[in-house]
């Protein structure tokens, strides 16, 4: 299927299928029929999403443009953002698409490193606006981070702990 992109330029998109109750050759990977995808860029297009090649960008690209309209930033706090994303994210998820599952990113972050509430807070402070910037932009449709940290919260029982301050006698 043939098309031209939102900036002028001819777009190719192939499949091993015709419509959706074709076979798949054997020792071909499944994949969407032509017609559907077909269908899919057609509705991209009307909605102004943008396909093809702008519709491969990865979450570290999205995140360096989301870092760099963030100049009112404390250069602190720029800081421990950069390094929490270089860390945690930028080598493994940060490469994946942006319609990616951000949940199961999530807990992977808990299972495998141990993650508590607060720090996947600041994952999440950095994940989320960057998908929502996505969404704006009209690189995706919806932002997949949307919910998701409540989900997480409930799924692990994290709960904000009451802090009360301490007297004088306790601090000496």
């Amino acid at each position: 299927y043939r098309y031209f992109d939102m900036d002028g330029c001819r777009q190719v998109v192939y499949s091993w299928k015709l419509v959706e109750r074709d076979r798949m050759p054997p020792g071909k990977k499944d994949d969407l029929s032509l017609r559907e995808k077909e269908r899919q860029i057609e509705r991209d297009m009307e909605d102004s999403i943008k396909t093809g090649r702008d519709a491969k960008i990865t979450l570290n690209q999205m995140f360096e443009t989301y870092m760099t309209g963030k100049i009112s930033l404390k250069q602190s706090t720029r800081t421990n953002y950069i390094y929490m994303y270089t860390h945690y994210v930028q080598d493994g998820f940060g490469k994946k698409l942006l319609n990616s599952d951000v949940k199961a990113f999530y807990n992977s972050l808990i299972v495998e490193k141990g993650f508590k509430a607060n720090s996947m807070e600041i994952i999440n402070t950095l994940i989320h606006p960057a998908l929502t910037l996505a969404v704006r932009d009209g690189y995706i449709r919806f932002n997949p981070s949307d919910g998701v940290m409540m989900e997480i919260k409930k799924s692990h029982q994290w709960e904000k702990t009451h802090r009360h301050a301490l007297t004088i006698e306790e601090q000496s």
